[in-house]
Protein backbone atom coordinates (compact mmCIF):
# COMPACT_ATOMS: atom_id res chain seq x y z
CA UNK A 1 0.00 0.00 0.00
CA UNK A 2 1.40 3.24 -1.09
CA UNK A 3 0.23 7.00 0.20
CA UNK A 4 -0.48 10.00 -2.82
CA UNK A 5 3.15 10.31 -3.61
CA UNK A 6 3.88 6.32 -3.97
CA UNK A 7 5.97 5.55 -1.11
CA UNK A 8 5.09 3.63 1.59
CA UNK A 9 4.08 4.89 4.67
CA UNK A 10 5.68 2.10 7.06
CA UNK A 11 8.77 0.52 5.81
CA UNK A 12 9.16 -2.89 7.32
CA UNK A 13 13.14 -2.64 8.11
CA UNK A 14 12.76 0.74 9.71
CA UNK A 15 15.93 1.45 12.01
CA UNK A 16 16.61 -2.42 11.72
CA UNK A 17 20.56 -2.80 11.27
CA UNK A 18 21.75 -4.68 8.76
CA UNK A 19 25.12 -6.05 8.31
CA UNK A 20 25.65 -7.53 4.20
CA UNK A 21 28.56 -9.28 3.19
CA UNK A 22 29.94 -8.90 -0.47
CA UNK A 23 27.46 -5.53 -0.15
CA UNK A 24 29.35 -3.87 -2.79
CA UNK A 25 28.80 -5.66 -5.92
CA UNK A 26 26.52 -8.02 -7.20
CA UNK A 27 23.21 -9.84 -5.32
CA UNK A 28 25.02 -7.67 -2.42
CA UNK A 29 24.56 -4.62 -3.37
CA UNK A 30 20.85 -5.19 -4.91
CA UNK A 31 19.89 -6.37 -1.32
CA UNK A 32 21.60 -3.00 0.00
CA UNK A 33 19.58 -0.78 -2.26
CA UNK A 34 16.30 -3.03 -0.99
CA UNK A 35 17.19 -2.83 2.48
CA UNK A 36 17.87 0.92 2.42
CA UNK A 37 14.21 1.20 0.72
CA UNK A 38 12.71 -0.56 3.11
CA UNK A 39 14.09 1.74 5.98
CA UNK A 40 17.29 -0.14 7.54
CA UNK A 41 20.45 1.18 8.26
CA UNK A 42 23.05 -0.56 6.24
CA UNK A 43 26.42 -1.57 6.64
CA UNK A 44 28.12 -3.39 3.59
CA UNK A 45 31.99 -4.96 3.42
CA UNK A 46 34.18 -6.03 1.21
CA UNK A 47 37.90 -6.58 0.95
CA UNK A 48 38.05 -3.43 -1.48
CA UNK A 49 37.97 -0.04 0.00
CA UNK A 50 37.75 0.83 -3.80
CA UNK A 51 34.76 -0.67 -3.78
CA UNK A 52 32.92 -0.07 -0.85
CA UNK A 53 33.41 3.59 -1.68
CA UNK A 54 32.04 3.38 -5.16
CA UNK A 55 29.42 1.46 -3.76
CA UNK A 56 28.44 3.82 -0.69
CA UNK A 57 28.53 6.69 -3.19
CA UNK A 58 25.22 5.30 -5.27
CA UNK A 59 23.53 3.97 -2.11
CA UNK A 60 23.36 7.10 0.06
CA UNK A 61 20.45 8.52 -1.99
CA UNK A 62 18.41 5.71 -0.64
CA UNK A 63 19.17 6.01 3.32
CA UNK A 64 21.34 5.44 5.76
CA UNK A 65 24.34 3.56 4.37
CA UNK A 66 28.13 2.54 6.29
CA UNK A 67 31.21 0.45 4.30
CA UNK A 68 33.25 -1.85 6.36
CA UNK A 69 36.49 -2.91 5.05
CA UNK A 70 38.41 -6.38 5.65
CA UNK A 71 39.09 -9.80 4.48
CA UNK A 72 36.52 -11.53 6.30
CA UNK A 73 37.74 -15.06 6.14
CA UNK A 74 40.49 -13.79 8.82
CA UNK A 75 38.11 -14.35 12.19
CA UNK A 76 39.90 -11.15 14.14
CA UNK A 77 38.48 -9.48 11.30
CA UNK A 78 35.24 -10.66 11.74
CA UNK A 79 35.07 -9.86 15.66
CA UNK A 80 36.55 -6.11 15.28
CA UNK A 81 34.06 -5.48 12.71
CA UNK A 82 31.05 -6.72 14.35
CA UNK A 83 32.36 -4.78 17.78
CA UNK A 84 32.56 -1.75 15.85
CA UNK A 85 29.12 -2.16 14.10
CA UNK A 86 27.61 -3.18 17.39
CA UNK A 87 29.33 -0.36 19.21
CA UNK A 88 28.33 2.06 16.58
CA UNK A 89 24.42 0.96 16.40
CA UNK A 90 23.57 -1.02 19.63
CA UNK A 91 22.90 -3.73 17.66
CA UNK A 92 23.11 -5.54 14.91
CA UNK A 93 19.52 -6.92 13.44
CA UNK A 94 20.38 -8.99 10.28
CA UNK A 95 23.31 -10.40 9.02
CA UNK A 96 23.40 -10.86 5.05
CA UNK A 97 25.80 -13.14 3.23
CA UNK A 98 26.31 -12.72 -0.21
CA UNK A 99 29.73 -12.48 -0.36
CA UNK A 100 31.18 -15.37 -2.75
CA UNK A 101 33.34 -15.64 -5.71
CA UNK A 102 33.54 -18.33 -8.94
CA UNK A 103 36.20 -19.52 -11.31
CA UNK A 104 34.87 -20.49 -14.34
CA UNK A 105 37.26 -23.07 -14.95
CA UNK A 106 37.13 -26.94 -15.44
CA UNK A 107 37.51 -28.94 -12.07
CA UNK A 108 41.32 -30.24 -13.43
CA UNK A 109 42.36 -26.83 -13.98
CA UNK A 110 41.82 -24.60 -10.48
CA UNK A 111 45.05 -25.00 -8.66
CA UNK A 112 44.54 -25.94 -4.81
CA UNK A 113 44.96 -22.66 -3.62
CA UNK A 114 42.56 -21.20 -6.21
CA UNK A 115 40.32 -23.85 -4.25
CA UNK A 116 40.92 -22.43 -0.95
CA UNK A 117 40.66 -18.87 -2.12
CA UNK A 118 37.42 -19.55 -3.59
CA UNK A 119 36.40 -22.22 -0.09
CA UNK A 120 37.05 -18.98 2.51
CA UNK A 121 34.56 -16.86 0.22
CA UNK A 122 32.02 -19.28 0.13
CA UNK A 123 32.05 -21.19 3.43
CA UNK A 124 34.63 -19.76 5.92
CA UNK A 125 33.12 -16.21 5.39
CA UNK A 126 29.68 -17.64 5.99
CA UNK A 127 30.84 -19.81 9.14
CA UNK A 128 32.58 -17.35 10.79
CA UNK A 129 30.15 -14.02 10.25
CA UNK A 130 27.30 -16.44 11.46
CA UNK A 131 29.42 -17.38 14.59
CA UNK A 132 30.39 -14.05 15.49
CA UNK A 133 26.98 -12.22 14.92
CA UNK A 134 24.99 -14.65 17.29
CA UNK A 135 26.55 -13.14 20.00
CA UNK A 136 24.76 -9.75 19.48
CA UNK A 137 21.85 -10.98 18.28
CA UNK A 138 20.99 -13.38 21.17
CA UNK A 139 22.13 -10.34 23.33
CA UNK A 140 18.77 -8.72 22.11
CA UNK A 141 16.98 -12.07 21.30
CA UNK A 142 16.23 -10.76 18.06
CA UNK A 143 18.25 -11.95 14.83
CA UNK A 144 18.03 -13.17 11.21
CA UNK A 145 20.68 -14.55 8.65
CA UNK A 146 20.25 -14.96 5.16
CA UNK A 147 23.08 -16.41 3.02
CA UNK A 148 22.56 -15.28 -0.15
CA UNK A 149 25.04 -17.01 -3.16
CA UNK A 150 25.16 -16.91 -6.51
CA UNK A 151 27.28 -19.08 -9.27
CA UNK A 152 28.33 -17.65 -12.90
CA UNK A 153 27.78 -19.77 -15.53
CA UNK A 154 28.60 -19.33 -18.77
Amino acid sequence: MTNETGERPWKRFQNKVVFITGGSKGIGFASAKYFLQEGAIVVICSRSAENVDSALEKLKKYGKVYGEVGDLSEEKIVEKIFEKVHSQFGRIDVLINSAGITKPAKIEDISLDEWRYIIDNNLTISFLTCKHVLKYMKEKRYGNYLAKHCLQQK
